[in-house]
């Protein structure tokens, strides 16, 4: 069985309302404001472990994942890379983590699998939003 850790780059989205919004119609007070208390800079992820097999003609990548925002996070995927020995991409697969909401502070299974090549020697893992871009994760105890 081969281990090995990934890692996803950061993404920030930003934008303004569409100007043709009308205003509220009256100001809100402190009560309607949602104010999380971690980091917003921090990822909302943290990698636990990740292992990968060949058996049984699928590679199979399996691991947990913790929420470490404040919020719920919906529609978690697993998105699980494998490579051949000089780290040429092969094929990717990808799954949705176990559980679905993941909430604040609670860890999640997650299981991909893909067709095995038998070229593949390496894989990594990532995750993103059923629909939507890549969310950032770190890797537990780096960093931090």
């Amino acid at each position: 069985m081969t281990k090995h850790a990934g890692n996803a780059p950061t993404q920030v989205q930003t934008g303004n309302p569409p100007a043709t919004d009308p205003p509220p119609a009256t100001p809100k007070t402190t009560r309607d404001i949602v104010t999380p208390t971690s980091d917003p800079r921090e990822p909302p992820l943290v990698l636990i472990n990740y292992t990968w097999q060949i058996d049984h003609g699928y590679a199979i990548l399996e691991g947990q994942v913790k929420n470490v925002s404040d919020l719920p996070l919906k529609n978690v995927e697993a998105v699980g890379s494998f490579y051949d020995a000089k780290g040429g991409f092969i094929t990717s697969s990808e799954s949705l983590i176990s559980y679905n909401p993941v909430l604040p502070g609670q860890t999640s299974p997650f299981k991909v699998m893909a067709t095995e090549n038998p070229v593949m020697k390496k894989a990594g893992v990532e995750f993103k939003k059923l629909i939507g871009g890549t969310i950032a994760f770190r890797i537990a105890n780096k960093g931090k």
